[in-house]
């Protein structure tokens, strides 16, 4: 993994006589017990573990850190989860023990990318906040981010159960290491929150891949984004055995959804986000000559042929269906709205325009231009007839033919 480019929240501490361990088949092993397999949460949603965390997982990641207040001086019974934090604002959270016994230390680490595992172990970065304060039977245990503290760490021993919550921006997204102490515990629950606002209700998607015609299952690759800001919610490939996948999203949210596999059309498909948790199947067409698929994402910005910044996820997935299928042909058409006070010679002009920068999109990233036809429609073939300008918008769009 890359080691570069990294930057945290905190300045790393001293590096430390620490590494990471096979643990040996003898060893108990906690399932998502390393920082690579984390349990992702979903602030305002509370995340019951049934069981206790049953040793450090398949790599010893914390070992030989006796002195070091903010670190766990060895893992014993580890879980990792992860969350991006949904809003700007102050973020808590508690842990709850279902036995006031059990010793529930914690870190929490600022995630900037894949790597950041990596660097948390090579170089000792230390955590934004940390607890590993005696457990306090008074208040049954529970430990976590609250207000009212100002420690963003608590040392071994008596101490301050909490810390102190910590400001977050959109999109961040953080790494969460538990660990009981002691052997033969029990679980525990786990809730994120907002201290400062109140965010609405997070919905889960729980979507299918299917063959259009068969309606069997298949492996494809799977995206999600916010279809207002292209903001990936989703990305995964998911497999044939059960080709599910599913994904967080506050409730309202307009979501792009898109699926990418070899010898199918791009499969996309949009829906705004109820409030309660909803169940979505993408059927993948085979491709054939004379299949033609919608994009409605590539989108431009108003009277010109020049992309939004929103239109190049839908562009890439798209780069990488010709890429895959390099004996396909297509034509590439245009399309307006039927603004019925547009010169439509203009509007014309403008949907050829966009066209070619489709095509110019594509062949600049290595698809030949004698694979590419282009051409414009202008507003003469609207798929929704309506004299509602916010309406009619949604004929925008962009359609691939495939002409073998």
């Amino acid at each position: 993994m890359k080691k570069k480019g990294l930057i945290f929240l905190l300045l790393a501490a001293p590096v430390l006589a620490w590494g990471q361990t096979t643990v040996t088949p003898d060893r108990p092993r906690s399932r998502h017990g390393d920082c690579v397999d984390p349990i992702e949460l979903i602030p305002g949603r509370e995340y019951v573990h049934g069981e206790s965390p049953s040793g450090p997982g398949r790599v010893q990641e914390f070992n030989g850190n006796q002195g070091a207040s903010h670190f766990f001086p060895a893992e014993i019974n580890t879980v990792w989860y992860s969350f991006r934090a949904p809003a700007d604002g102050l973020i808590v959270f508690e842990i709850t023990p279902f036995r006031i016994q059990d010793d529930y230390d914690w870190m929490l680490f600022r995630q900037e990318d894949p790597a950041s595992c990596d660097s948390i172990f090579e170089y000792g970065i230390k955590p934004i906040r940390s607890n590993r304060a005696r457990n306090n039977l008074r208040i049954d245990s529970k430990t976590g981010l609250h207000t009212g503290y100002a420690n963003l760490h608590a040392p071994p021993g008596p101490g301050k159960s909490y810390s102190k919550p910590l400001p977050v921006r959109k999109g961040e997204s953080y790494l969460l290491v538990l660990d009981n102490i002691y052997p033969g515990g029990e679980g525990h629950r786990i809730l994120i929150r907002y201290a400062d606002r109140k965010l609405p209700p997070t919905i889960l998607v729980e979507g299918k891949i299917i063959d259009h015609e068969t309606g069997e299952p298949l492996t494809a690759r799977v995206f999600a984004e916010e279809d207002s800001t292209a903001r990936t919610l989703l990305q995964k490939e998911v497999d044939s055995v059960s080709s599910d996948f599913s994904f967080p999203v506050p409730a309202g949210t307009p979501v792009h959804l898109a699926a990418l596999k070899k010898g199918y059309l791009l499969a996309t498909e949009k829906f705004t986000a109820g409030t309660k948790d909803t169940a979505v199947v993408l059927k993948l067409e085979p491709a054939h000559k004379g299949s033609r698929m919608i994009l409605f994402n590539i989108r431009f910005l108003p009277n010109k042929a020049e992309f939004q910044p929103s239109a190049f996820p839908e562009l890439e997935r798209l780069l990488e269906f010709m890429l895959q299928s390099g004996e396909r042909y297509i034509r590439i058409t245009g399309h307006t709205n039927s603004n019925v006070f547009a010169n439509k010679n203009w509007l014309l002009d403008l949907s050829v325009y966009r066209a070619a920068a489709v095509r110019d999109f594509l062949t600049a990233h290595g698809v030949p231009e004698n694979r590419i036809r282009i051409a414009g429609a202008g507003g003469s073939r609207p798929l929704i007839q309506s004299n509602d300008m916010k309406e009619a918008m949604k004929n925008l769009r962009v359609e691939i033919e495939l002409l073998n």
